[in-house]
């Protein structure tokens, strides 16, 4: 098998209410797209969504680098998975997002190949998972608009993006607690925007009002490992690390140095899924627990995210919501969303990607 051609357009898709972090605010979702063919008639496809807060990849600089990887691998008999990934990640540094494109793309046509699911050449442990839903940060109101719609098609498992304004943060989970503690979960998300002693104070507020908060995921800057030692000694909380960790060796750092009790691997910050296993055994061995979670990214990079999760079975938490996030979704096939349950077809093999609507292409 040897890939022919390729193609990479521009994807945007709108967003139902815009997504607020204290990283970002946007109202659609926009990714670079590739698409993959072989000699024997086969199609691959991939996505990346620039996220220069995290990854530091621009829509320009990950059209740049997605080409200049397959322009790598053009004609070339591609039989070892393991050579072709190795090969995608010492092309060049960091570019994880661009790498995880590529990564995609080709382990779609690899389980094509096989006449398999994605999942099922993962290992195939079950079809489905749940993900929890994103609660973006705005005025109180509309935050309660956002928890009240997704109650309504049984979505409980609630990620409250925080981190803008401590005052503001404490009177939202105190408001959340009362009106939705009997039937949701709360796992909090400040992305980066706490210092120490706003996070302490959001631990013994939660404490003191006995609001049982399930995880608080990345409170502080990832440069604060100080902070995140000292953190772990006083919370109760589960402490997740998401932007702290990119690759396994900032993990194995971070589990040598005690500053976390879960990690969340994500495709795009870690190159892909040859990384992300890794990564997943690395984590077993410490017997640290694993979340999957995604950027705000197509339901391309969504569904092969659905497929590790499913193949491996090794992770206790997904937030994989950005389809349910979507006006209309763009993308027909990959993984099925029924509410916050995610099911993968066991009848199409690869990702089960089909067409993709109103995509640009402006290369090939």
């Amino acid at each position: 098998m040897k890939i022919q051609k390729f193609q990479i357009g521009l994807l945007k898709s709108e967003l139902k209410v815009p997504f607020q972090t204290s990283l970002k605010s946007t109202k659609y979702i926009d990714d670079v797209v590739l698409i993959l063919k072989t000699n024997n008639g086969l199609t691959g496809f991939g996505s990346a969504a620039p996220t220069s807060q995290v990854t530091g990849e621009t829509q320009g600089s990950l059209v740049f680098m997605i080409k200049e990887i397959i322009s790598s691998l053009q004609d070339q008999e591609i039989v070892s998975l393991k050579q072709i990934t190795q090969k995608i990640q010492n092309f060049c540094f960091g570019n994880y997002s661009a790498k995880n494109c590529v990564e995609i793309a080709i382990y779609d046509l690899f389980s094509q190949n096989l006449k398999l699911p994605l999942f099922q050449f993962l290992g195939g442990f079950k079809n489905n998972i749940t993900t929890s839903v994103t609660i973006s940060q705005d005025k109180l109101s509309k935050m309660h608009l956002q928890a009240k719609t997704f109650i309504q098609n049984d979505c409980t498992d609630f990620k409250i993006k925080m981190g803008k304004n401590i005052e503001d943060d404490l009177k939202t989970i105190s408001e959340f607690s009362k009106k939705y503690k009997e039937n949701c979960k709360f796992h909090i998300d400040p992305n980066q925007g706490w210092d120490y002693s706003q996070t302490k104070r959001f631990l013994k507020f939660t404490r003191e009002n006995k609001i049982e908060i399930d995880v608080l995921e990345q409170p502080m800057s990832r440069h604060n490992i100080f902070d995140y030692q000292r953190l772990r000694k006083i919370s109760d909380t589960p402490i997740l690390l998401d932007e702290s960790i990119f690759h396994s060796y900032d993990l194995m750092h971070h589990i040598h140095l005690k500053t976390l009790d879960m990690v969340n691997i994500k495709l795009a910050k870690c190159g892909g899924i040859s990384n992300a296993q890794e990564m997943i055994s690395i984590a077993k061995s410490a017997k640290i627990p694993c979340y999957l979670g995604c950027m705000l990214e197509s339901h391309i990079a969504v569904t092969a995210a659905a497929h590790l999760a499913c193949g491996d079975g090794s992770f206790i938490g997904h937030d994989l919501d950005p389809p349910l996030l979507l006006k209309k979704n763009p993308v027909k096939g990959g993984a099925i969303f029924q509410n916050n349950k995610i099911v993968l077809n066991e009848m199409m093999s690869g990702l089960g990607i089909q067409f993709i609507e109103n995509l640009q292409i402006i290369l090939e």
